[in-house]
């Protein structure tokens, strides 16, 4: 399943410390799971400037191989040109 979320995004510049500060992307889009015990690896692919609109995408992939408690996550964030300026995996506790 994947959902796209790009409106809270729109003029943002995503850098290490603005996606500290929007973690409520993730709490919206997986809710008390994330909140319990979300883990993400963010990977930084490419400059953002300001003003540049993105949209994001995240979804469950499926079970994660290392631990059978949990479900992965995976998230990117594209310029409108369909750059790819970050990649994240990472996991969140089964339903």
């Amino acid at each position: 399943m994947t959902r796209t979320r790009p409106e809270p995004f729109i003029n943002q510049v995503v850098s290490d410390r603005s996606w500290q500060v929007r973690p409520e992307s993730l709490d919206a889009t997986l809710g008390e799971r994330w909140a319990r015990g979300g883990r993400l690896l963010v990977k930084f692919t490419n400059v953002l400037w300001p003003d540049e609109p993105v949209q994001i995408t995240a979804g469950l992939g499926g079970p994660a191989t290392d631990d059978s408690t949990r479900e992965t996550v995976l998230a990117r964030v594209e310029k409108a040109d369909g750059t790819v300026v970050i990649v994240a995996e990472g996991s969140v506790p089964r339903a």
